[in-house]
C-alpha cells in the first residue's frame, strides 16, 4: 500500500473534487441525460428498455438512444438504493478516481521504470483535473462510465499481452461487449486486438484469441439487434448510427450535432425506427453525387476535431464567470493535452517499444471513429486519457532528457494546431462571436 501511497492519495482528492463539485452544483437534468434517467426508471420498474412505454410503437425513443449499458448502470443503483442522484453522482466520481488509477498503472506498465512512476503521477493530475471530465461527472452522461471502460480494457489488454491466456481474452472481451453497448465505436478497439495478435512474432494460440476477441462482442450485439427486429421489424443496433451519419453527411451540413430542416422535418413526420435507414440512404446519395463537397466536410470535421478553440463550458447551472473560468481552464487543459499529446505519439512513434505503439493504435482510433460521421467536443472525449498519457510523457521526457529534437517536435506540432485553431475560428467566426456575446 506504501508503495503506490501518491497516486491513492491523488486519486482521493480527484474524487473529493468531482464529489464537491457535483453536490455545489447539483445540475438538473437536460437532453439526452433525462432521457438515460426517464429509462433506467424504467428498467429499474420493471417496464424494460423504454424511455416512453405507452407511447405508439415506433414512437418509443428506446431505439434511437446509445449508451444502453449506462442506463442499465443507472437503473442497477435505483434498483438497489433508490432514485438519489446524490448516489449517482458518489459513483461517478468514483469511477473517475479510479480511471485516473488505472492511468497510473498503465504508465507503470509501459514506460522505463525510473520514470514511469513520474509520467502516471502527472497523467492521473493532468486527466483527472480536466475540467471537461468533472463536469461529466455531476451529469447523467455516458463519459464517465464510458471512459472507465475504456482505460480498464487497455490496462487489461496490455497485461494480456505480458501473459496472454484464455481466461483473460474472454473476460476483455466481455468488458468491450459493456463498452459497445455504451459507445459502439468500441468496436474497432477489437479490430486493433485482432490485427495487433495477427501480426505479432512469437504469439501463440493466435487464431483462438482472434475468435474470442471478435466473437464475444459480436454475439452480445445480435441480441440486441434480434431484440430490434423482434420489436420493430428491423436489424439494428440503434438508429442513432444513421440519424447520426446523416446530420453529419447532407449538403447543409457543418460537420456538428446540428439537424438540417430537412432532417428535423422527416424526424418529426416518420419517427424513429425509419430513420436510420433514410440516413444511410441520403448519405450514400450526398456522397456519390457531390463527392467534392463530401470530402471537403470531412477535412471541415478533421479540422474541428483537433482545434484548440472548442473548450467545453456553456453549461446553463453555470454563471457568466462560471462559464469564462470553466471555459479558460477546458481550453488551457485541452491544449495540453492536444499539444503535448501529440507531441509524444510523435516521439513514440520513432521508436519500437510494443506496447505504448499499442496505445497509439488505440487513440487513432477516436478521431477514426468519430469524424466520419459527426464531430463535437464530447466526442473527442474518448482520446482524452491517451492524451494525458503522451502528454504526461513527452513533459517529463522533455524536462528530464532535454533533448532538442524533442524542442523540435513541440513547435512543428504547435503550429500546426494553432494554424488548424485559426483557420477553424475564421470559418466560424459568426459562432464565436455569438458564443462571445453570451458571456459578456
Amino acid at each position: 500500500m506504501n508503495k503506490y501511497k501518491y497516486p491513492i492519495i491523488l486519486s482521493l482528492i480527484i474524487f473529493v473534487v468531482c464529489l464537491v463539485y457535483s453536490f455545489y452544483f447539483q445540475i438538473k437534468l437536460q437532453g439526452d441525460t433525462i432521457a438515460y434517467d426517464t429509462i433506467a426508471t424504467n428498467i429499474a420498474n420493471g417496464r424494460g428498455y423504454t424511455e416512453f412505454p405507452n407511447r405508439q410503437l415506433g414512437w418509443d425513443r428506446d431505439i434511437v438512444h446509445i449508451g444502453h449499458s449506462y442506463t442499465v448502470f443507472l437503473a442497477l443503483i435505483y434498483k438497489i438504493f433508490g432514485h438519489h442522484y446524490s448516489l449517482i453522482w458518489f459513483s461517478q466520481a468514483l469511477l473517475h478516481s479510479l480511471t485516473c488509477l488505472l492511468l497510473f498503472f498503465v504508465c507503470l506498465n509501459i514506460f522505463e521504470k525510473n520514470i514511469s512512476e513520474k509520467i502516471g503521477l502527472l497523467a492521473m493530475g493532468l486527466y483527472g483535473f480536466w475540467p471537461d471530465l468533472v463536469e461529466s461527472t455531476a451529469m447523467l452522461m455516458t463519459e464517465t462510465f464510458f471512459l472507465f471502460l475504456v482505460v480498464l480494457i487497455v490496462y487489461l489488454i496490455i497485461k494480456f499481452f505480458q501473459n496472454p491466456n484464455i481466461k483473460k481474452a474472454i473476460i476483455i472481451s466481455i468488458i468491450t461487449s459493456v463498452a459497445v453497448f455504451t459507445r459502439p465505436t468500441i468496436l474497432l478497439f477489437s479490430l486493433v486486438f485482432v490485427i495487433v495478435a495477427f501480426f505479432k512474432k512469437d504469439f501463440k494460440r493466435k487464431y483462438i484469441y482472434l475468435i474470442i476477441f471478435l466473437i464475444i462482442p459480436i454475439i452480445a450485439m445480435s441480441f440486441w439487434m434480434l431484440r430490434n427486429y423482434l420489436k420493430y421489424d428491423r436489424f439494428v443496433f440503434s438508429t442513432a448510427g444513421g440519424y447520426d451519419l446523416w446530420i453529419g453527411n447532407n449538403a447543409q451540413a457543418n460537420g456538428e450535432m446540428e439537424p438540417s430542416e430537412e432532417i428535423r422535418n422527416y424526424f418529426a413526420e416518420y419517427g424513429f425506427v425509419n430513420i436510420d435507414k433514410k440516413g444511410i440512404k441520403e448519405v450514400k446519395k450526398f456522397a456519390l453525387e457531390q463527392p467534392i463537397h463530401f470530402l471537403k466536410l470531412q477535412l471541415i470535421k478533421t479540422s474541428k476535431y483537433f482545434s484548440l478553440i472548442r473548450p467545453t463550458g456553456w453549461w446553463p447551472h453555470l454563471n457568466k464567470v462560471g462559464k469564462s473560468l470553466t471555459l479558460l481552464f477546458s481550453g488551457l487543459f485541452g491544449a495540453i493535452g492536444f499539444i503535448f499529446g501529440i507531441s509524444g505519439i510523435v516521439r513514440i512513434l520513432k521508436e519500437k517499444e510494443f506496447f505504448s505503439r499499442l496505445l497509439v493504435y488505440l487513440t487513432i482510433i477516436g478521431p477514426i471513429a468519430v469524424i466520419p460521421i459527426v464531430v463535437g467536443t464530447r466526442y473527442r472525449y474518448q482520446i482524452y486519457p491517451f492524451l494525458a498519457i503522451f502528454a504526461a510523457y513527452f513533459l517529463i521526457m522533455l524536462f528530464l532528457k532535454n533533448q532538442k529534437k524533442l524542442y523540435k517536435i513541440l513547435l512543428i506540432v504547435f503550429i500546426v494546431l494553432v494554424l488548424n485553431s485559426v483557420y477553424d475560428l475564421i470559418t466560424d467566426f459568426d459562432v464565436f462571436l455569438k458564443h462571445l456575446y453570451r458571456i459578456i
